[in-house]
């Protein structure tokens, strides 16, 4: 699998200037990890549950999003 980083619709550059904004902030209140259907099964994994995430620069517990559209 890829891991990919993005940014969502409302925070964009480094928020230098959208982070200071509540209502923005407001939007995706934690971190999320989006999987396609397949690769959910494949791994036992279902809609909110937690997982954790690992690569060579570390690890973090996500909430899943089973989701077949990327934000």
């Amino acid at each position: 699998m890829v891991l990919a980083t993005s940014r969502l619709r409302d925070q964009w550059h480094t928020m230098t200037k959208t982070g200071r904004v509540a209502k923005l902030n407001a939007h995706v209140d934690q971190p999320f990890c989006e999987i396609h259907p397949r690769n959910a099964q494949a791994r036992g994994i279902a809609h909110h549950d937690i997982v954790v995430v690992t690569s060579d620069h570390g690890e973090v517990q996500v909430r899943a999003e089973v989701t077949t559209s990327i934000r």
